[in-house]
């Protein structure tokens, strides 16, 4: 793993380490959004990945299909500051910070990711039961109509 790499010391003149160092930038590129400050737009990106992720969920509920893990909105739409924290908590901020130990400027990764994500984690006990109060401003009216009918009696994932 990075972090057990970075704890023994990454070597740049190592092909495999030069390989994995490659794929854990490119999986932070791909996360980055939860680094993303609170401000700028984290919630936003949020919220869209979870529409993203339930739309899945309603089209595998119409053709019978096995729910994927976190693509049920109805189970899963009051715990998304949960669903959010733990994501952060169990994958993100790990691999930022191993990231960050293995970085020539230590201090950048600090303060431009880790820190972003730790005020993220707040955030979202803070907000979370309050975003899905409102209409998705990202689903058109017909994806939300066809959301609600799928849904039913779910609660609200707006």
């Amino acid at each position: 793993s990075l972090q057990a790499r970075a704890e023994a010391g990454v070597s740049y003149g190592n092909s495999k380490d030069r390989l994995l160092v490659c794929r854990a930038i490119l999986k932070a590129a791909d996360l980055g959004h939860l680094a993303t400050p609170w401000s700028c737009g984290h919630e936003e990106w949020c919220k869209r990945y979870m529409d993203q992720l339930w739309e899945q969920g309603d089209e595998e509920r119409v053709r019978g299909l096995p729910m994927s893990p976190l693509c049920d909105r109805s189970e899963w739409v009051a715990n998304t500051a949960q669903i959010q924290n733990a994501f952060i908590a169990v994958l993100v901020q790990p691999l930022m910070e191993a990231l960050r130990e293995i970085s020539p400027d230590r201090q950048a990764i600090e303060k431009s990711c880790v820190t972003h994500l730790k005020a993220n984690a707040v955030q979202w006990d803070i907000n979370g039961p309050k975003i899905y109060a409102t209409k998705s401003k990202w689903l058109s009216a017909a994806k939300q109509d066809r959301c609600e009918r799928i849904v039913g009696d779910a609660p609200p994932f707006y």
